[in-house]
């Protein structure tokens, strides 16, 4: 990998799950110009079993797959969720990549946002909609009759 990097500049995407067997995983993927095909490449760098998800444990790990790939330690972007040990302002991931390269830039990742923004938006409707909802669903979804009337209105 540091060979398809070297004189370029990448950003990283990083994200922390526990899977299946509730063992923490660190997925690591590099997102870089890739000059032989003058494209973008976004390649999985390394998923690294964590003990815990501390910050510390995250910028060790981070720093140990950068080491082990031959990749400078200084990039240009670093995306992840909204969580506190990977985009705090202080004693997170971001916060200590960045002490390393001052001109690191934070991008939440969107689709965790989006996801944050639907589940704050559903706290909103009232239940009484929700059960309306699914009720006009059930009515038309267990008649045929009512289903080919209801496209006969929906086509008007």
């Amino acid at each position: 990998m540091g060979k398809q990097l070297k004189g370029s500049s990448y950003s990283l995407i990083v994200d922390e799950s526990t899977d299946i067997s509730t063992t923490k995983q660190l997925c690591i993927v590099v997102r870089f110009l890739n000059s032989a095909e003058n494209k973008i490449a976004t390649t999985l760098l390394d998923l690294v079993e964590l003990s815990d998800g501390t910050a510390q444990k995250l910028h060790v790990t981070v720093m140990k797959t950068l080491d082990k790939h031959g990749l400078p330690k200084t990039c240009l972007g670093l995306c992840t969720d909204g969580a506190n040990s990977m985009s705090g302002n202080h004693n997170s991931l971001f916060s200590r990549l960045r002490e390393d390269n001052n001109e690191l830039v934070l991008v939440k990742c969107a689709g965790h946002s989006l996801d944050l923004v639907a589940s704050k938006s559903m706290e909103a409707i009232p239940s009484a909609v929700e059960h309306l909802v699914g009720e006009t669903h059930s009515f038309f979804a267990h008649s045929s009759c009512r289903q080919v009337r209801s496209w006969i209105i929906a086509s008007i």
